[in-house]
């Protein structure tokens, strides 16, 4: 178990606020991390505070919170402190900042820094009062990207259907992939496919990056029960990159073009479950050097 004061950090790179940490100054979370709440009335902030401007839309709601208290013997350093707060809750500058994932920003924690959470910053509420002028609260709220935290580290495999040209059985790829023993005959580009396994090690299922690369048609990659499948051609050197979430689907091209118009109706959007899967990459027609890479992070749940 993380301690009540565990130290931990939200933010980018270049914009962060380290919780419960001693030094010029401590912004004390009373939480590991956020906690878990639904919204009420007294829990938004008045429409002049940082973050969103519809504020009322939250109440009824479910979100995370992190509330603390900044402490500091000299004055100075309790703005500096009060500043970095403001900086990350910034809701244009959580959303423009280059290492956000569309506005969500990576929570880590110090005595375990392989693995995050993501988060958006919606609202923080510092309330000004005389009383707690040198020990101002603060309460954030937060959304949560997924109920889960991942490691920082990811695993991709590359399923490829073999080498090209010759009837006398496919190439094994450095990888070391499984591949259909069968060889393709000179110069056909028939259909055939390519395996490969990937390892998930954490305990809940995990949202994969996946990228097809040409020439091939009709690319489709399969875990056995579900698929994913693009109903296009693409040419040598270029991809198809898929990437989603519960909320989010792009299938995009390497130059850009939205193709997912193209995503076969029978299509399920798959979670890489806990532990090694295997998929099978196939397609229409393959040529040299047609592949398809799976990337995820390991992912945890919440709680």
């Amino acid at each position: 178990m993380v301690p009540i004061y565990a130290e931990f950090t939200f933010g980018s790179s270049t914009n962060y606020i380290t919780f419960n940490n001693e030094g010029d100054y401590t912004i004390k979370a009373i939480a590991k991390a956020a906690t878990k709440r639904d919204i009420r009335e007294f829990d938004t902030p008045i429409p002049n505070e940082m973050g969103i401007t519809d504020y009322q839309s939250l109440i009824g709601k479910t979100a995370y919170i992190i509330e603390g208290q900044v402490f500091s013997e000299v004055e100075s350093n309790l703005y500096t402190a009060l500043d970095k707060l403001r900086k990350v809750f910034n809701l244009k500058i959580a959303q423009d900042d280059s290492e956000s994932d569309d506005g969500y920003l990576p929570l880590k924690w110090t005595e375990n820094e392989s693995r995050m959470l993501y988060m958006k910053p919606l609202a923080i509420d510092i309330p000004e009062t005389r009383r707690n002028a040198f020990k101002p609260r603060f309460k954030a709220i937060l959304k949560i990207k997924y109920p889960i935290i991942t490691s920082q580290t990811s695993h991709s495999i590359s399923a490829t259907p073999g080498s090209y040209g010759t009837g006398d059985g496919l190439a094994i790829p450095s990888l070391g992939l499984g591949i259909p023993a069968a060889g393709l005959a000179m110069g056909q580009n028939a259909g055939t496919s390519g395996n490969g396994t990937i390892t998930n090690n954490g305990n809940y299922p995990a949202w994969p990056t996946i990228v097809f690369t040409g020439p091939t048609t009709n690319p489709k990659i399969s875990d056995g029960e579900n698929y994913i499948q693009v109903n296009t051609s693409i040419i040598a050197d270029e991809t198809i990159t898929i990437t989603y979430d519960q909320d989010t689907l792009t299938i995009l091209k390497n130059d850009g073009t939205n193709l997912i118009q193209y995503l076969d109706s029978g299509s399920t959007l798959f979670k890489v479950e806990s532990g090694l899967t295997q998929y099978t990459f196939s397609g229409q027609s393959f040529g040299s050097p047609a592949d398809c890479s799976i990337s995820i992070l390991d992912s945890w749940a919440l709680s």
